[in-house]
């Protein structure tokens, strides 16, 4: 019997995932075209505004759709992983999963690669129609530093998902934890407008953790006064810093079952139908 190999494996569960997603309305909307709605409102309400990004200054569209394309990342990787990958715990889907012969290390991958291509094609189309809508400029001598930026980004917090959905009990409580982890981290890291003017304690709070850093190096790819390729190691490294930790964490507190006890709303109806049945 001829078995496929894991690269071979990794890309078929991996195009499964993607489908699974883009079929999801709710997933499509909150990841794409709610991104979409904001970059077509309020870069329309503040068309020929500019702002300050230290250097000069920028038309609001130029900062605000690379800015919305990292909020994309976050609502991909971080909050759309905790919520599915608990869905999944609860439905004991991931519990039959982990009793086949496919190696577990595919299943996450993939499943973390399906948020990703999510993210990258919610960042296309931003930037797709930024660019021919808003006037908004791509810089080819800074492609190479964006992309990797991107990337980068997407790898981090992808593991900080599966992070945190260690510690989501059930699905139930996965939007509300993932949220919470999420939209704080937001507003204050300058994805929407740069945080020039803000608190010096809430700036020192955002420079712990990695959003700030993430946007501070992707925006800078999209500003012309970026000096060279537009690489920004000193923001990259705490980046790539929080990806190690989050994994590390991850792979040693993955729950491939509900925990006791904490079993969400779609396992219980399972039960219950099972009962009424017998």
């Amino acid at each position: 019997m001829n078995r496929r190999s894991p690269g071979r494996l990794l890309w078929i569960w991996t195009v499964q995932q993607v489908r699974q997603l883009f079929r999801n309305p709710q997933a499509s909307f909150f990841t794409i075209v709610f991104p979409l709605l904001f970059l077509g409102l309020f870069g329309g309400l503040n068309h020929g505004a500019t702002l300050d990004v230290g250097g000069g200054r920028i038309t609001f569209a130029q900062y605000y759709t690379p800015g919305l394309a990292i909020f994309a990342v976050v609502t991909s990787c971080l909050t759309g992983l905790v919520i599915s990958v608990a869905i999944e715990r609860d439905q004991l889907i991931l519990k039959r999963i982990r009793s086949t012969p496919l190696p577990p290390w595919i299943y996450i991958t993939a499943r973390i690669g399906s948020t990703v291509v999510m993210a990258i094609v919610t960042a296309l189309v931003l930037f797709l129609v930024g660019t021919l809508a808003l006037g908004v400029h791509v810089y080819p001598r800074m492609l190479p530093a964006a992309i990797v930026t991107f990337l980068l980004g997407t790898a981090t917090f992808a593991a900080i998902g599966m992070a945190v959905s260690c510690l989501v009990p059930n699905s139930d409580a996965a939007p509300a934890i993932g949220n919470i982890v999420a939209l704080p981290m937001v507003f204050i890291s300058g994805v929407f407008f740069p945080l020039q003017g803000a608190p010096t304690w809430l700036v020192k709070i955002a420079d712990f953790l990695p959003l700030i850093h993430l946007v501070r190096a992707f925006v800078a790819t999209f500003t012309p006064f970026t000096p060279g390729s537009g690489f920004a190691p000193h923001e990259l490294l705490p980046v790539a810093l929080w990806g190690i930790a989050a994994t590390v964490f991850a792979a040693r507190r993955f729950r491939w079952e509900p925990a006791p006890g904490k079993t969400g709303r779609p396992e219980k109806e399972r039960r219950t139908l099972v009962r009424a049945r017998a």
